[in-house]
């Protein structure tokens, strides 16, 4: 089967207002404005914005972790915020989120603009919904005829290293990502680059020394 030449993308929007004001909630690798380019994200594997593209192949109600994702933006969750490249409520979460579902092209050469997406609203992949739990779940309960847990965010880990990953993400946690891969790259490079070097260095000195035996012994 051919793969379309659009590519779906969701599209995650909080408001005060259900009939105005919303902004929206930007990643840092999926497309979200049309302004902005593709990255590359390679070896790096940005999970969240992997299963957003899965999501958008579908309905909301096969993919329960979504659900779990909104509720989290409902009340600023920092285990999920931390995630996203722009909150637009980094002080309090709004009172309502919806998502809608885009079509996203490339666009042309021929095309005077300095996007580099076009896209097109499709419909409404899930209505707006309140932060308050409850309505949440006779949302859930009316749309999809079936009792839904909220999954609680879990408890931190106590081990060494649950401790030392954490740190070192609240140490990076504001560092753009792709300067910040690209140069773990390079470090990984010049790093090997260096050894190599020196081993090759090292094997010189050896052979010269072999020979500088081998010639002594002849002298003797």
């Amino acid at each position: 089967t051919a793969l379309p030449i659009w590519r779906p993308e969701i599209i995650i929007e909080g408001s005060n207002d259900v009939n105005s004001g919303w902004k929206e909630y930007e990643f840092y690798y999926k497309p979200g404005s049309p302004t902005e380019s593709p990255p590359i994200v390679a070896p790096h594997q940005p999970r969240l914005d992997w299963q957003m593209w899965f999501a958008a192949l579908d309905e909301y109600k096969n993919h329960p972790w979504f659900i779990n994702l909104i509720w989290r933006l409902l009340h600023n969750r920092k285990s999920i915020v931390s995630l996203l490249e722009k909150n637009p409520f980094p002080d309090e979460p709004p009172i309502f989120i919806r998502a809608k579902l885009y079509h996203y092209h490339f666009t042309g050469w021929s095309e005077e603009t300095e996007n580099w997406w076009t896209r097109k609203e499709v419909k409404t992949y899930l209505p707006a919904v309140a932060k308050n739990v409850s309505s949440l779940k006779e949302f859930l309960l009316h749309t999809i005829g079936m009792h839904y847990r909220i999954v609680e965010d879990a408890p931190d880990e106590k081990d060494a290293l649950s401790t030392t990953l954490r740190a070192i993400r609240a140490f990076l946690g504001d560092a753009p990502p792709m300067p910040l891969l690209m140069s773990i790259f390079t470090a990984a490079v010049l790093l090997l680059s260096t050894r190599y070097i020196a081993a090759a260095v090292q094997r010189d000195e050896r052979g010269k020394k072999r020979k500088a035996d081998k010639t002594k012994t002849k002298g003797d």
